[in-house]
């Protein structure tokens, strides 16, 4: 965390978020067998059947962990408290980086902890660790403007982990290409 913050890598509007963190689908053919073995691949959000996969980018774009793939049906949630290990030990702040400003309103419940910026789907994470999350609207409610704002800068600063997975399909695709090219 030291070297991002003197680079001047660190997240615009969060500056002690360590990384973001999200889950990509990766689809699948739908496989053979019975209805019960399928549906494991099935994922209702996307409407396909699938992997999932869970990333975490620092904020110069470079991905800290991707973890292995875990079955379509999975949440995203449940997948990020599979890999609690990794997150608890690389959120965990340094000796010489407790002292290093921090701003976030968790600070005092996780003085020894970074954050991690998420979506929707980790609603409830900060009761576990340092998370910050959008926040969803009510029902029958629209959110009010300050949360509406507040939802924008998360958006803003999550927005290298979508890049990421951009990259990353654009990378696979051009190997697969690459592939049935040579089958040729």
């Amino acid at each position: 965390m030291e070297q991002l913050v003197l680079g001047g890598n660190t997240f615009d509007h969060h500056a002690y978020v360590r990384y973001a963190t999200d889950v990509t689908f990766q689809q699948r053919n739908m496989p053979s067998g019975k209805m019960k073995e399928r549906a494991a691949y099935y994922s209702a959000k996307h409407h396909l059947h699938g992997y999932k996969v869970e990333v975490s980018v620092l904020p110069n774009g470079l991905a800290l962990n991707c973890t292995k793939h875990y079955l379509g049906i999975e949440a995203d949630i449940e997948i990020f408290r599979h890999n609690h290990a990794f997150h608890l030990q690389h959120l965990l702040k340094s000796s010489s980086l407790r002292n290093m400003a921090d701003e976030s309103s968790m600070k005092d419940k996780y003085p020894d902890s970074w954050c991690v910026l998420a979506d929707k789907g980790y609603q409830g994470l900060a009761d576990a660790l340092r998370a910050i999350t959008p926040i969803k609207k009510r029902p029958l409610q629209q959110l009010t403007l300050d949360e509406g704002r507040t939802n924008d800068r998360i958006a803003h600063d999550r927005v290298i982990v979508e890049n990421y997975f951009g990259r990353l399909t654009t990378l696979w695709g051009n190997v697969l290409r690459q592939v049935s090219i040579g089958r040729e």
